[in-house]
């Protein structure tokens, strides 16, 4: 009988093992987890850059035409800022109301290259403002820079900027007295104007050492009182952001022949095709274009016609 009873507790011995056994899968799910929670954040920072959404749709497009004729340039809108997220992010955004009397600068980055799409795309950007002609140009009129860059991987980067300027003679104290549109400084704690001018700690988003530019005036130019002044040149954004993608271009105005394709390539012979049928569609807008013109010069006839018949 001990012999029996001793043999009875052998599974008894054997039920921790067990237990323990089971307890294996607990062990592995958080380590799925852990893989899981890192996977996600380094996606979406991938995907969206800082201060960026990512776009809410791959169809999310943006179209820009030359009117009449064309051409037209298709984007996709891979990310995109607003222009009020941008001035959240910012201590002291810029008032944008007195800025859009005047069209921008428009600089082109990254455009130099003998690609055909990519010397089309600047053309068409260059073609969207009036030219600025730097010996006739009111420098006062200049306000806002629009940025185009163009990245290796033919993405194209749009940012949009103020131009604020300071009198570099000025520290920064006095800029900030000086200033008429922006509110005074909070001077209750201090007892001598001197400690602020010499020693002031308020913090301020502009910097003592910007990049200073020499402005020499012409002759005929009475509306500023000094011929040459220095002034520092400050970059604000204004918003939005824009990170487009080049899909296609069309020769005409939406409707047309496609020029480039960034997901599609075509032979000789399928483009001659494409010809033809283009051709042929035109040929076809202009005879009817020619029949509705004779349609109307009959009716104006037999109404002309008719109005002299009845006053005899």
């Amino acid at each position: 009988t001990p012999t029996l009873s001793t043999t009875a507790t052998t599974p008894t011995a054997t039920t921790p093992t067990l237990s323990t056994t089971t307890t294996t899968p607990t062990a592995t799910t958080p380590t799925l987890s852990t893989t899981t929670t890192a996977t996600t954040p380094t996606a979406t920072t991938t995907t969206t850059p800082s201060t960026a959404t990512p776009s809410p749709s791959p169809t999310t497009s943006l179209r820009i035409a030359h009117c009449p004729r064309g051409p037209t340039l298709h984007f996709a809108v891979t990310a995109y800022s607003l222009a009020r997220d941008i001035a959240r992010s910012q201590p002291a955004p810029v008032c944008v109301n007195n800025l859009l009397h005047a069209p921008p600068l428009l600089v082109l980055a990254g455009f130099h290259d003998s690609c055909r799409e990519s010397a089309l795309v600047a053309s068409t950007f260059q073609h969207l403002f009036p030219p600025i002609v730097p010996h006739s140009t009111p420098l006062a009129s200049i306000r806002r820079v629009l940025l185009l860059a163009r990245l290796p991987d033919a993405s194209i980067l749009l940012r949009h900027y103020a131009i604020s300027t300071a009198p570099t003679a000025l520290s920064r104290p006095i800029r900030r007295i000086a200033r008429p549109s922006a509110p005074l400084p909070n001077l209750a704690n201090i007892t001598d104007i001197a400690d602020y001018v010499l020693h002031s700690s308020l913090s301020d988003s502009e910097i003592d050492d910007d990049p200073t530019v020499e402005i020499k005036l012409t002759p005929d130019a009475t509306k500023l009182p000094t011929p040459v002044q220095q002034r520092a040149v400050k970059l604000v954004e204004l918003g939005p952001r824009l990170a487009l993608r080049l899909t296609k271009i069309e020769e005409g105005l939406c409707t047309g022949k496609v020029l480039y394709h960034s997901l599609i390539s075509k032979t000789k012979e399928q483009e001659n095709e494409l010809d033809q049928r283009h051709q042929q569609r035109k040929a076809q807008k202009e005879k009817r274009k020619k029949e509705q013109a004779q349609n109307v010069e009959r009716k104006r006839k037999k109404q002309k016609k008719d109005g002299s018949d009845s006053n005899e």
